[in-house]
């Protein structure tokens, strides 16, 4: 439904389960075009895109697998697709949602450098699905319009290491401390507490999984960066890149301003409470963590 998108285009990996939702989504009367490619026609599928989203490969049983778990199970998938996106459209925008996402961007990053082609700004980690979630959650503490409320992230992409400014929402923030611990805690919780009513819903729960909000986020986001990419000014969002920001670590989380280029600017860490500079501590471990486990893939298995 947004008209500065062209060409939406689907690469399936899977069973050709989305040949048929690409189809319906054709016809609907908007103005971009919906193309549906296979995946032995992946690398068709990615030339001259402007913007690529790296979903995952396949769906996680929400609260199941663990962080490394989920790198396991996705790392090799992610490897090679970013190996055909670097060979095919290595300029275009990449927005990485597949989990964990705080260790799959510099997984990507380091393919990226291995090739010739990394620049920094052009790869971006999505923290769409949380910076959602939260500003719903806020929203409804105060009864407001969710459209309303602005609640910049930093820290990393995962529920362990994301941190929530509370304190620099808007246009409310006059948050008690027990209201704070309460969100922080609901929002690293909400995939946990999703699978848990799954599983109390039969067979429909099994099915059931945060796929409209995943896809509405995601959606929200790349819209954003193509707004920017437009040159469209106020193009800004949290996201998860490669910064120096922090010396204690290469990549981290703050509010950034999009543009043509990618990341216009970096709006780096302003003043925060003292529960977030202590969340932010507990979190740059984790974070290295992550990092070293996707740049130490690519170092143990790329054969540039």
């Amino acid at each position: 439904m947004e008209p500065i998108i062209k060409v939406v285009r689907v690469a399936d990996v899977g069973n050709k389960s989305a040949a048929g939702h690409s189809l319906d989504a054709n016809h609907i009367d908007t103005s971009p075009k919906i193309k549906y490619f296979n995946k032995k026609n992946m690398i068709e599928g990615i030339e001259e895109v402007d913007i690529i989203g790296v979903m995952d490969e396949e769906d996680f049983t929400l609260g199941k697998a663990s962080s490394h778990g989920q790198f396991l199970a996705g790392s090799q998938y992610v490897k090679g697709v970013a190996e055909k996106m670097v060979k095919t459209c290595p300029t275009a925008l990449v927005v990485i949602f597949a989990h964990p996402v705080t260790a799959m961007t510099p997984l990507v990053s380091e393919v990226y450098k291995s090739a010739g082609w990394w620049h920094p700004d052009r790869i971006i980690g999505s923290l769409a699905i949380d910076s959602m979630r939260i500003r719903a959650m806020a929203a409804d503490l105060f009864y407001l319009n969710p459209a309303y409320i602005h609640v910049p992230i930093v820290g990393g992409a995962d529920a362990c290491t994301i941190v929530p400014l509370l304190s620099l929402a808007r246009p409310a923030n006059q948050f008690s401390k027990e209201q704070q611990h309460s969100l922080i805690r609901c929002l690293r919780a909400a995939d946990n507490e999703l699978a848990s009513f799954n599983e109390n819903c039969g067979s429909w729960g099994r099915e059931a999984g945060p796929k409209l909000s995943l896809a509405t986020a995601a959606s929200k986001f790349i819209i954003t960066l193509a707004r920017g990419y437009c040159g469209f000014r106020n193009s800004i969002a949290s996201a998860f890149v490669r910064s120096n920001v922090l010396t204690a670590s290469q990549f981290f989380a703050t509010e950034l301003q999009f543009g043509p280029g990618g990341v216009q600017k970096n709006f780096g860490l302003p003043k925060v409470s003292n529960i977030e500079v202590d969340l932010i501590e507990q979190a740059i471990p984790l974070i290295n963590a992550n990092v070293d486990l996707g740049v130490n893939f690519i170092k143990e298995n790329c054969k540039t």
